[in-house]
């Protein structure tokens, strides 16, 4: 299966075939600069597909984090409670 863009290569006939070493040259270098390219644009695939992944797995944990989160509140209203208390003992004793 082939992606967006992607193109399949046509084989090559006599005619397109490189005859001197400038040529051969030409076309290595033609042929690296197309490989790089799709490396580039499968590393871009897959950095694509990885960030969606990591999307979905954080999707599939949000209850946990929802249930963390309950908690984390809940310990920051007693620490509240508790400095309330302490500040109206204070001001009582003064």
């Amino acid at each position: 299966m082939t992606g967006e863009g992607t193109q399949i290569p046509t084989p090559l006939s006599e005619a397109d075939l490189p005859r001197s070493e400038e040529e051969i040259d030409a076309a290595l270098v033609r042929l690296i600069a197309e490989t790089e390219a799709a490396v580039t644009r499968l590393q871009a695939e897959l950095a694509d597909r990885r960030a969606n992944q990591a999307q979905h797995e954080e999707i599939e944990r949000l209850e946990h984090h929802l249930a963390e989160a309950t908690v984390s509140w809940a310990k920051v209203k007693e620490f509240f409670e508790e400095v309330l208390r302490d500040l109206a003992h204070r001001g009582g004793t003064q």
